[in-house]
C-alpha cells in the first residue's frame, strides 16, 4: 500500500510492469534473473571466443579435461555452481552462435553453422557418424586437391554438395573466428541478448 500525506510509505509496483519497457508504461528495469544468464551466457561466449586466454584454458582444462565444449554442456559431474550454471545456459549461447571460416582450423563441419548459418548435421539425409560429429572442416580437406568428398559427399543431399563446392575457403593464417549472430558486431553483449 502506498503512503499517503501524513504518512510515508513506498508505493508498491507489481514486478511486471517494473520490468516492462518505458514506452509500454513500465520502469525499464531488466529482470534480475535474465540479466543473471545474459552474463553467464556471456562468459559461455567468450570461454569459446578467447579459448586461449588463461583463465579459458584453466577453466578448460580443469572441468573439461581437454573434451570439446559441446561434449560438456550436458555431463553431470562434481564442479563449481558457476560452472554448473554456464554449462546450463551454453544451450542458449549456441543458438546465437555462428562461425566464419578463416584456416578451417576451428569450425567443425557437421555441428557448427558455417554454410548459410544451417548446421550440415541437420541437413543430412542419413545420421552422421558419432565420430564424425565434431571433426573439424581442416579434416575433410586435403592440402593440394581441396575437399575429401568421399569422406561426407555420402551423407549429404546433392543440393548441399553443390553449394559447399561453391563456398571458396580461405587458406591464408587467418583463424576461424566465431561470430554473435543476434550483433552486428558480431560480439556478444548484453545488450544483444535482450533482443
Amino acid at each position: 500500500m502506498g503512503g499517503t500525506t501524513m504518512q510515508r510509505k513506498p508505493h508498491l509496483v507489481a514486478w511486471d510492469v517494473v520490468t516492462k519497457e518505458k514506452a509500454q508504461g513500465g520502469l525499464g528495469l531488466r529482470s534480475m534473473r535474465q540479466l543473471n544468464s545474459a552474463f553467464l551466457m556471456k562468459l559461455g561466449w567468450r570461454m569459446q571466443a578467447e579459448s586461449s586466454t588463461l583463465w579459458a584454458r584453466i577453466l578448460h582444462e580443469k572441468y573439461g579435461r581437454g573434451r570439446d565444449w559441446t561434449y560438456l554442456i550436458d555431463r553431470r559431474y562434481p564442479c563449481s555452481n558457476t560452472w554448473k550454471r554456464i554449462m546450463e545456459t551454453m544451450h542458449l549461447t549456441e543458438q546465437g552462435v555462428d562461425i566464419a571460416i578463416g584456416d578451417d582450423r576451428l569450425a567443425k563441419l557437421w555441428v557448427h553453422r558455417w554454410l548459410d548459418g544451417k548446421k550440415l548435421a541437420e541437413q543430412a539425409t542419413v545420421e552422421v557418424p558419432a565420430e564424425h560429429l565434431h571433426r573439424r572442416v581442416c579434416e575433410y580437406l586435403k592440402p593440394e586437391t581441396g575437399w575429401d568428398w568421399a569422406q561426407f559427399a555420402p551423407l549429404l543431399p546433392s543440393a548441399i554438395l553443390q553449394h559447399i563446392a561453391s563456398n571458396e575457403l580461405v587458406t591464408e593464417e587467418v583463424g576461424d573466428k566465431l561470430v554473435w549472430l543476434v550483433d552486428k558486431s558480431g560480439l556478444f553483449t548484453i545488450k544483444s541478448r535482450k533482443r
